[in-house]
């Protein structure tokens, strides 16, 4: 991932004039959504232009889902990108932000949040340097990793549905580029980091192919499902339930008329199947 730009917060506002499913109160108010500021490819990213340059419009999976249910329900929203922590703790609040787009579960989550069903899922690997191991690590899952490896990761991401405390894991990097380059580095503070292949994948959306780094090896870790991913909306905030109703039922819709496995085809995502969604 390219290091976090100087790029304080972009604000993307789209105002949705089709007929109402929502109920009086989120249909006259703006639902205000903060995210990673770091970009969360191919689910949430800022589109470059031509030149590589890094434009204000915001797209990905994500935005595709929230920009067809708020429309369907005659919805307005705003898409604002925030460092990771910041969007975390202000939608907590749920002053400013209602919502946030991309979180995987974590108990203290659940407490803090209400979560919507699950919308995608990822598939997870583990990633290692080839200057240090010529082969994939043979590892029996995430107990052998924690017992052989030095584990790093994202500073402010959440590792409990991988398997791990928060203090087993050197959560210390503000990027991807950061982390690989520890793996690589003599002395190294990291063995490995856990992410989701299609995250991985997803970066070259940005112009920033990480894969196709050659010393960048990766494994499946065994004995890991897919982790799947959450809505999160404050518990603070006035028909908060309500909210998470319309999100739920709005991917729901997308399942069923097609529309979402067409998204996943458009972003070159593995469809999880109907049955992740109607379970």
């Amino acid at each position: 991932m390219k290091s976090v730009r100087t790029i304080v917060s972009c604000l993307l506002i789209i105002s949705c004039c089709t007929s109402s499913l929502a109920d009086d109160y989120w249909s006259t108010h703006v639902v205000r959504i903060a995210d990673d500021l770091a970009e969360w490819p191919p689910y949430t990213y800022f589109v470059r232009k031509k030149n590589g340059e890094v434009s204000k419009q915001i797209a990905g999976l994500s935005i595709d889902v929230i920009e067809w249910i708020f429309t369907q329900n005659n919805m307005a929203y705003t898409v604002e990108l925030l460092p990771w922590q910041r969007a975390q703790a202000e939608v907590a609040k749920g002053n400013r932000y209602h919502m946030l787009l991309n979180a995987s579960y974590s108990d203290k989550r659940n407490k803090t949040y209400l979560l919507t069903k699950p919308y995608y899922q990822l598939n997870l690997f583990f990633f290692y340097s080839k200057k240090y191991h010529k082969k994939p690590p043979r590892v029996t899952g995430v107990g052998d990793l924690k017992k052989r490896f030095k584990t790093c990761g994202i500073f402010g991401y959440s590792y409990a549905a991988r398997g791990f405390a928060a203090n087993e894991v050197d959560a210390w990097a503000k990027n991807y580029d950061l982390l690989i380059n520890a793996l690589h580095k003599h002395g190294r503070r990291c063995d490995v980091f856990i992410e989701g292949y299609e995250i991985m994948i997803g970066f070259s959306y940005i112009g920033n192919p990480l894969m196709k780094d050659p010393l960048l090896g990766y494994a499946k870790l065994p004995g890991l499902k897919q982790e799947p991913f959450y809505m999160m909306v404050s518990r603070r905030i006035k028909q908060g339930d309500k909210l998470v109703d319309i999100m739920n039922k709005g991917v729901i819709q997308l399942v069923k008329t097609g529309k979402m496995k067409a998204l996943f085809e458009k972003y070159q995502l593995l469809y999880p199947g109907n049955d992740f969604y109607l379970r």
